[in-house]
């Protein structure tokens, strides 16, 4: 784990509800994701959907930079609280990790993404 958890840089003094990302969306834009993602709130989990989440402009820098792998990426979303995205995983990050559930959102037809 390349983070150091009393590092503020990625810890910052917020009040968060520990976990760990539990569920990811792998649809693309305009597949009804905003929907699912509403009804996952309802049912109480913590999502990260669009560019909704600005208190998270570090762990998106440090990504980007390569100071953080996915993986490292993902646990430090949980331990800020959230427990599914449908903005940070792929399809190929999500096939090294069984134990996350992904939901596939589509549309009926292709030129409904134009």
């Amino acid at each position: 784990f390349l983070v150091d958890e009393e590092d503020e840089e990625y810890y910052p003094e917020y009040e968060y509800n520990p976990t760990t990302i539990q569920i990811v969306g792998l649809g693309l834009g305009r597949t009804g994701t905003t929907s699912v993602v509403m009804a996952l709130e309802i049912l109480g989990y913590t999502v990260i959907h669009d560019d909704e989440h600005t208190e998270l402009t570090d762990l998106w820098t440090a990504n980007e930079r390569g100071d953080i792998d996915m993986d490292e990426f993902h646990q430090l979303l949980g331990k800020r609280g959230y427990n599914a995205t449908f903005k940070t995983a792929n399809n190929e990050w999500v096939a090294k990790h069984p134990e996350i559930k992904a939901i596939l959102t589509v549309r009926d037809t292709p030129d409904q993404y134009v």
